[in-house]
């Protein structure tokens, strides 16, 4: 089910089960816009503490800020 989270309109079967409003679309949009930004998202699916979601976004150079 992990591989399936960033696919749009996907929707984990528990969230079906339990009536919670969405469309899907949250995880794909939030995957699409990191990796834009040269980062990268991950996410840990744990039965019981819950779910962690990483993003790691580059930092910027102090050539970059300044060119900026």
């Amino acid at each position: 089910m992990q591989d399936r989270l960033f696919t749009e309109y996907y929707r984990a079967p528990n969230a079906r089960i339990m009536a919670v409003n969405g469309t899907g679309l949250g995880p794909a949009i939030v995957k699409q816009t990191v990796e834009q930004h040269g980062g990268q998202v991950r996410i840990d699916l744990t039965e019981g503490p819950g779910t962690t979601v990483t993003v790691d976004l580059p930092a910027a150079t102090p050539a970059q800020l300044a060119a900026d």
